[in-house]
């Protein structure tokens, strides 16, 4: 039923319209004072709330608590009628002027001298033109995986719901459905893709007596799917093709949001995720599916460029990004965790682990040893590892892992969480996806099989080496093919030096290791899997420190030797020994770029002095300068998608590296 909320604090003015609305077949729920109508607000499920504008004086001119209710941005997905017994033309263009985003604070405006017809109407009419739930469409389950249900998706995006409040979520989340497909016949649920935190993504079919249409739906709670989809736009490359998702139609009520998508040329029915088709398709379908993710799903968005945060280090921008700061997750809080863990290896007699404020001590029943330094000090404290003052970034959908990639039976994948769209560390894909399979698909029984297993992966000296597959346990020979083939497409598509992609393994792993609860009783496997987790940890720690200061001479070749320089006269550039052919517009940006070398070069300067113009538009200057400077990284650079001579700097325009570190 149509719920209505009605907050009025003249009490007869409320008992006679609340008795007109109830004969016109709505739901209505009375609020006398604005914390009443406040809490109604939070906790129930309401369609539409009519509210005084004076709340606690009608006869206080000062008193606008009605209103200040309304503009609330917490109730901003709920319409709104304002009522005044004194209506003004202030008042008015105050509540029903533009926010900006989303809903104004009032849809309708009603004198309390109209009658309730006129009330009715308006009720009616807001129904229809804001909220459209279709109350006819056929809502059928269907999933192999096991029942799905409005009160099951409830629970999944909200589980901390009070039992008094349930009901009331069960139905607002049937209603956001109701409303996401109203001008459809019949929606089918047929599988649950993922569950990430309170978000959800579904597969459903909606059919009408014209079409028949294939989504994946992210639902979950609004201010998640708002974030979500505020990345996306913001983030995600303005031509995807068939490599991404299309939003086609989203919808919101009060304590949730929705986002149907479409996937390209594939039917949804046709994909299944990663980790299924993982576990059912031979190494060379595995290697053809992570190819065609880095190379083509994921290309639009690398080439969006580089940029420097020269405001932090490698360190410093895993810890935000994975929320492993002291603000987040204190440095004794992990190491209660770890120490919570060795005492349960111990009491399973799983493996004898010994943690110090100085040491890590894990020893396996062959009675080897593996010593490493406190990996928390390595968390937390950047002068335990050498690394650059400065990361380079990419921009990336974020949400890479097992359950959030789908793929089709050729191969081709898809994205479907953009949660965490936005710049990241050039090697956080590649990092992400690698923990995930490690973590999540591999068989993680034998503890001394694993040491040998990331041993071998450490000892490479280059993200491009290759281990037999022979030289692992046969349960693990997938895997290593699969990691493998991840590291040499980031060897190809970034650079091939392993330093700061282990710093990345480090914090993803121990991003997912930050989320062990020492309180909540495990399975085996899972017991299992926070160990290897564990184990990888003091591996990398170990690693890094025997690294520490050491720069390889292969990385001093590749990436610092060749120095860029011109030659004004001449009209000819250099990059080390390979002179680079430039045109006159080419060379005159460049040019400009070199005078400057070292320091920040705006983009509306460069519009100015190089191209002569002095009012361009913004669409005319971004077209201008992209594609000038794409085609000079083109000329430059080893990888323009990666580029280390002209670098991007997010927001305000590039500068160029003579000499890259």
């Amino acid at each position: 039923m149509n719920t209505v909320l009605f907050a009025e604090n003249d009490a007869d003015f409320l008992d006679v319209r609340t008795e007109f609305l109830e004969n016109a077949g709505y739901r209505v729920l009375k609020a006398h004072t604005p914390a009443e109508a406040e809490t109604l607000l939070h906790n129930a499920h309401i369609h539409l709330a009519i509210v005084d504008i004076r709340m606690i004086n009608d006869d206080d001119e000062r008193d606008r608590s009605g209103l200040t209710l309304a503009k609330d941005p917490a109730f901003g997905s709920i319409p709104k009628i304002m009522l005044t017994g004194r209506p003004s033309y202030q008042y008015v263009r105050e509540a029903m002027g533009p926010t900006g985003d989303g809903l104004p604070p009032a849809v309708y405006f009603l004198s309390k001298e109209e009658g309730p017809e006129a009330m009715i109407e308006a009720v009616r009419g807001v129904f229809a033109h804001h909220i459209r739930i279709n109350r006819h469409l056929i809502v059928h389950w269907w999933n192999e995986q096991g029942p799905i249900s409005f009160a099951h998706l409830t629970c999944l995006v909200e589980p901390e719901v009070e039992r008094d409040h349930l009901p009331d979520r069960v139905d607002e989340v049937e209603d956001l459905f109701r409303n996401l497909f109203c001008d459809y016949d019949q929606v089918t649920f047929s599988r649950l893709l993922w569950r990430k935190g309170r978000r959800v993504a579904l597969e459903v079919c909606a059919y009408s007596k014209e079409k028949e249409d294939k989504f994946v739906v992210t639902c979950g709670q609004i201010q998640d799917v708002r974030t979500e989809q505020e990345r996306r736009t913001r983030f995600a490359p303005q031509a995807l093709g068939a490599t991404g998702p299309i939003t086609k139609f989203t919808a919101e009520t009060r304590h949730f949001g929705a986002i149907a998508s479409v996937i390209g040329e594939a039917g949804i029915e046709e994909v299944q995720p990663f980790a299924t088709f993982y576990r059912e398709n031979s190494h060379r379908q595995i290697r053809s599916a992570l190819q065609h993710l880095f190379q083509t799903t994921l290309a639009p968005w690398h080439q969006q460029g580089c940029l420097v945060e020269e405001s932090k280090d490698l360190p410093q921008a895993y810890r935000e990004r994975l929320g492993l700061s002291e603000g987040i997750l204190p440095a004794i809080e992990l190491r209660h965790k770890i120490q919570a863990l060795a005492k349960e290896a111990f009491v399973s007699n799983t493996a004898n682990i010994t943690f110090t404020p100085d040491r890590l001590v894990i020893r396996f029943s062959n009675n080897r040893t593996l010593s490493c330094p406190d990996p928390v000090l390595y968390v937390y404290h950047n002068d335990n590892m050498a690394l650059a003052s400065h990361v380079v970034c990419r921009t990336t959908p974020g949400g890479l892992d097992v359950d959030t990639i789908l793929v089709d039976r050729a191969g081709r994948t898809w994205l479907t969480d953009f949660i965490q769209a936005g710049p990241t560390p050039i090697w956080h894909d590649f990092v992400s996806l690698e923990a995930d399979i490690r973590f999540r698909l591999m068989e993680a029984s034998n503890l001394q099989a694993l040491h040998s297993f990331e041993k071998q992966l450490l000892a490479t000296r280059n993200l491009s080496d290759t281990i037999a597959l022979a030289n692992v346990d046969p349960e693990h020979r997938k895997a290593l093919d699969a990691i493998q083939a991840i590291r040499h497409l980031a060897a190809d598509i970034a650079w091939d030096d392993p330093g700061p992609y282990h710093v990345g393994l480090l914090f993803c792993t121990m991003a997912g290791f930050a989320a062990y609860d020492p309180a909540v009783r495990r399975t085996d496997g899972e017991a299992a899997r926070l160990l290897h987790r564990l184990l990888l940890i003091a591996l990398l720690c170990e690693k890094i420190d025997q690294t520490k200061g050491k720069v390889s001479i292969e990385s001093r070749s590749s990436l610092a030797i060749e120095s860029l320089r011109m030659d004004e006269v001449k009209h000819e550039v250099w990059v080390g020994d390979r002179q680079v052919p430039l045109t006159n517009t080419e060379f005159n940006l460049l040019l400009h770029l070199y005078r400057h070398a070292g320091e920040l070069c705006k983009r509306s300067d460069i519009v100015r002095q190089v191209f002569g113009l002095e009012n361009a538009s913004p669409d005319d200057e971004d077209s201008l300068i992209n594609t000038n400077i794409g085609r000079l990284r083109k000329k430059i650079e080893r990888d323009p998608g990666a580029p280390r001579y002209i670098v991007t700097i997010r927001g305000k325009g590039y500068r160029l590296i003579l000499q890259p570190e």
